[in-house]
């Protein structure tokens, strides 16, 4: 399907094997969410989140001179995993809440 497609080729162009998995399925739910949403905001909003979050770990693992155990336990801390818990909740309720609109052939 589109679907899976999408997916595939958002992984494929990250150019990143050791990814792909991860950045196929991403791009599989961000297409899901314009599908049953008919936008691309909703999607969009979700890419940037992602991205932020990559953004913000990278950050604070290199600047700030973060050992790769402190590393783990920043990512493994109850706030962070609470915000990743809030995050999917948020999507799901967004997805759920979206009226696709039956199209006419």
């Amino acid at each position: 399907s589109a679907i899976t497609l999408n997916g595939l080729l958002f992984g494929s162009l990250h150019m990143s094997v050791a990814n792909m998995p991860a950045l196929t399925l991403m791009g599989a739910y961000m297409a899901y969410i314009v599908w049953k949403s008919g936008s691309i905001y909703q999607s969009a909003l979700v890419h940037f989140i992602n991205n932020a979050l990559a953004v913000l770990l990278i950050y604070y693992s290199t600047e700030k001179l973060i050992d790769e155990e402190k590393f783990t336990a920043i990512i493994e801390h109850p706030l962070c995993l609470c915000i990743a818990f809030v995050y999917i909740i948020f999507s799901l309720i967004s997805i759920k809440n979206c009226k696709r609109e039956s199209v006419d052939a």
